[in-house]
């Protein structure tokens, strides 16, 4: 891995984005000597990079039309001629076209984009199409590597005029290891009863943001229907979000604070997960959600909508279940066989686990390890530095 150049950098919509899935390829750019650096918005994410990484908070702002975005165009710029980047690697679509735009002005040599999911995808709004699938096509020419971690985003991408190479990974990697059963049962009891779960809850755990693309509306509307069928039914939601409030009124108004808990952000997923019989996802959209890959580690049974990246790891009536996006009598349905046979639930587990070995981070490290090989190589399209000057390398 040649290069004249001896900084790396990471840059993401937010640095909680970073510290959950990146960390990783971070680490392995280091151990190779490379300095790394890390740009974000400040979120609880922030004091894990910061600690590991120098970090530079960006004013990144979600809206893509706001004016945050254009303050944090003109600080990358700044930062990127001021380190001289071998290489820049962008995540999150606001991010990635700032970022990518800015990478230009400054010439950069190598840039890498991983598409976590396009907004545009079958069955996405209209409005999605018009807005992000032009943008993606024209920042597409200012890409070395293009990379999609689900097969619909792959075949799509392919269509766009990269430098280099569009590239399909099944995902960005999940550590199988850290899911093994390596604390007591005591351990397990504890943590039941300091959540007010007994031994015979049937607990769905769902990780994720909460906000309206991840949808735990459903998942909400879906449990009022069946727990005075099945009082023994629970729900984790785990994470923050913008709609935190919003759905905690819902859960209050439908009576349902026995059963439905928010945990907000937590460290211990292995543990949480080991404790659950169903892990869920009910989103709009997503490109290859690592909350199921992490499920399918800790061998549970998963639900979730039928969309592109969950249909990519959910084998209907296998490991799972599927059901359509705001369907809730679906999804009672769905929830309701898997209360009734817990000898199925176990089943799927089973198959999770089965299933899940070729996500595994070991494998998806080393095929990132050749990626980032050839886009530190001297041919690399893009530009060097001749005499402290960026001049342009031929195609």
């Amino acid at each position: 891995m040649e290069t004249d150049r001896k900084k790396i950098a990471f840059v993401a919509t937010v640095f909680g984005h970073l510290e959950a899935f990146h960390i990783p390829y971070m680490t392995m750019l280091k151990n190779k000597g490379y300095e790394v650096h890390a740009y974000g918005a400040v979120d609880h994410g922030y004091p894990g990079i910061s600690n590991q990484y120098k970090s530079f908070p960006i004013s990144f702002n979600k809206n893509p039309f706001h004016k945050d975005n254009w303050k944090a165009y003109l600080d990358l710029v700044t930062y990127f001629k001021e380190n001289e980047y071998s290489m820049v690697h962008f995540h999150t679509p606001i991010a990635s076209i700032v970022g990518r735009l800015a990478a230009k002005k400054a010439k950069i040599p190598s840039v890498l984009y991983t598409a976590h999911g396009f907004h545009f995808h079958t069955g996405a709004p209209l409005l999605n199409w018009f807005l992000y699938y032009p943008i993606e096509r024209i920042m597409a020419r200012y890409t070395d590597y293009l990379i999609t971690i689900n097969k619909e985003d792959y075949l799509r991408a392919k269509r766009f005029k990269v430098r280099k190479e569009t590239i399909y990974l099944p995902g960005i990697g999940v550590d199988t290891s850290a899911f093994d059963n390596m604390v007591s049962q005591e351990y397990y009891q504890a943590l039941r009863n300091s959540l007010g779960l007994q031994i015979d809850d049937f607990i769905v755990t769902c990780v994720a943001e909460l906000n309206s693309n991840k949808n735990q509306e459903q998942l909400i509307r879906a449990i009022h229907i069946l727990v005075s069928r099945y009082p023994y039914l629970k729900c984790l939601f785990i994470g923050q979000g913008n709609k935190a409030e919003y759905y905690k009124d819902q859960v209050t108004t439908l009576q349902l604070n026995d059963q439905i808990q928010f945990l907000g952000f937590r460290r211990d997923i292995p543990q949480l997960l080991a404790i659950s019989q169903v892990v869920a996802l009910v989103s709009k959209r997503e490109g290859l959600p690592k909350a199921l890959l992490e499920g399918m580690s800790a061998g549970k049974a998963l639900f979730g909508t039928k969309i592109r990246g969950i249909s990519d790891l959910i084998k209907d009536g296998k490991n799972g279940f599927l059901v359509e996006v705001s369907n809730i009598p679906q999804s009672v349905e769905a929830l309701e066989s898997m209360l009734q046979d817990p000898q199925m639930v176990n089943e799927m587990g089973l198959q999770s686990k089965c299933l899940v070995s070729k996500y595994d981070l070991s494998l998806v490290i080393d095929e990132m390890n050749r990626i980032y090989e050839k886009a530190l190589s001297k041919n690399t399209i893009g530009y060097t530095m001749v005499n402290g000057k960026p001049v342009e390398l031929s195609k």
